[in-house]
């Protein structure tokens, strides 16, 4: 047997900074495209998952170029009922958070835009598992 197959990846120990309050820390994740569309034609779906106390929300989603509008409109719901701001949004590094009109709204917003690296998805473990 060769060495390459005994190979395994690294299992994430952890190191990332946990949520103390809520909204601290908002993992959000997109998945689709489904093969089979909702009745409205909804066929791809963003989950929200605060780390604080592990609430989770999903939307719906007709194109998958709405993850803004869709993060906007999470934003609004959450800070309106926690009466507090979001401060940081780890994504995956896939390529649908890495616009410059997401990249810009969350800098103007305040909110700390931490991107795991392509094709790691152990490192923002929680939403991937929720996808």
């Amino acid at each position: 047997m060769s060495a390459i197959g005994r190979q395994h990846n690294q299992i994430d120990t952890g190191t990332r900074e946990k949520a103390a309050e809520i909204l601290n820390i908002i993992d959000y994740d997109l998945c689709g495209r489904m093969p089979t569309p909702t009745h409205i034609g909804e066929t791809y779906f963003l989950t929200f998952i605060d780390e604080a106390s592990c609430h989770v929300s999903i939307s719906l989603l007709k194109p998958k170029d709405g993850a803004l509008t869709t993060f906007q409109e999470y934003q609004a719901r959450a800070e309106k009922a926690a009466l507090k701001e979001i401060q940081s949004a780890p994504t995956g590094g896939g390529g649908e958070y890495m616009s410059k009109e997401i990249e810009k709204y969350l800098t103007d917003s305040g909110i700390q835009h931490i991107v795991s690296p392509a094709y790691t998805p152990t490192e923002n473990a929680r939403a991937e598992r929720k996808s």
